[in-house]
């Protein structure tokens, strides 16, 4: 699954899988009888993703390996990006661990299963309306049955049950991505205007070399998301929190996202044909200086070809 068609999750796994990143959001959201027993500062990144490919497009995941009271253990993470929650989540978390489990037998070659703290992160348009507990799939069981029937409960994160102000105290840069999150699936110009509030707080760290590449993907993000709605004036008004921060970001960004944005129309365009007036657009871009004059014949050529095919 391509960035393009799934931006939810190269955005996600590209800020929890930055150590720092990861601790800040666990520090913050796990249960404090759950930090008291981790060394937070055991905590690795596992590079394995246990999603199925059939199922990429409304899942994410991340695992992490993290010290409980000495003995080695997991937290799983599952990103849920779909605009309604699926009631069988759950489900997935178990085949989940599963694996999490055989893949730890067969690399330790041990007897002993490690915790595994299942978390997941929703940010849907609806509420999340299931229980928290796997037993709460099953549709009331008597009392003698339920010691046969797998049960363990998930932290859940629904991210439209915290308030913005909540959201924007936690840590800087992954705060501005709950945001995103948060707002992605609602109107465009309420998620444009939460990005911008967002950004009010990136700002702080933008002169630092850490901020400045932690803006790339999150652009990249609101542009595929926006996709043709968005052109450079669009873009200008989202950066302009940061813009009097690192003024000389704003031609470079834009135009690396203008340019994604037309591969996506380019590729679409061979798919369904392509529009009118992509010169026009081209002549647009090289005229307000956003692309550079060979960008432009590139480009041009290229649209040319295509006519002539």
């Amino acid at each position: 699954m391509s960035d393009i068609n799934n931006p939810h999750d190269k955005l996600f796994k590209e800020t929890l899988s930055v150590p720092d990143n990861a601790k800040d959001f666990l520090q913050d959201y796990l249960p404090k009888k759950i930090l008291e027993q981790i060394n937070i500062q055991t905590l690795e990144i596992c590079k394995d993703s246990f999603i199925e490919e059939s199922l990429s497009e409304f899942f994410s995941d991340i695992l992490y390996s993290v010290s409980f009271s000495g003995q080695k253990g997991y937290i799983y993470l599952l990103l849920e990006h779909k605009s309604s929650y699926d009631k069988y989540t759950p489900i997935q978390l178990l085949q989940y661990m599963l694996q999490i489990w055989k893949q730890h037998i067969k690399e330790n070659k041990t007897s002993k299963l490690p915790i595994i703290v299942p978390l997941v992160l929703y940010h849907g348009k609806s509420k999340w309306n299931i229980g928290t507990n796997f037993i709460n799939l099953f549709d009331d069981p008597p009392d003698d049955l339920k010691p046969y029937i797998p049960d363990f409960e998930y932290i859940l994160y629904d991210l439209s049950q915290y308030t913005d102000e909540h959201i924007k105290q936690r840590a800087v840069y992954y705060a501005c991505v709950l945001l995103a999150f948060k707002y992605v699936f609602g109107p465009e110009e309420k998620f444009l205007e939460k990005i911008r509030e967002g950004l009010e707080l990136i700002s702080s760290i933008i002169d630092q070399e850490t901020g400045i590449k932690a803006l790339i993907p999150l652009f990249k993000y609101v542009f595929n998301v926006v996709g043709n709605n968005c052109d450079i004036e669009d873009i200008k008004k989202i950066i302009t929190p940061v813009s009097d921060k690192k003024e000389e970001l704003i031609m470079t960004l834009a135009e690396s996202l203008i340019n994604q944005g037309m591969e996506r129309g380019i590729e679409r365009g061979m798919e369904r044909g392509m529009k009118k007036g992509e010169l026009n657009m081209l002549s647009s871009l090289y005229n307000k200086g956003v692309l550079t004059k060979k960008a432009f014949e590139k480009e041009a050529a290229a649209v040319q070809r295509r006519k002539e095919d």
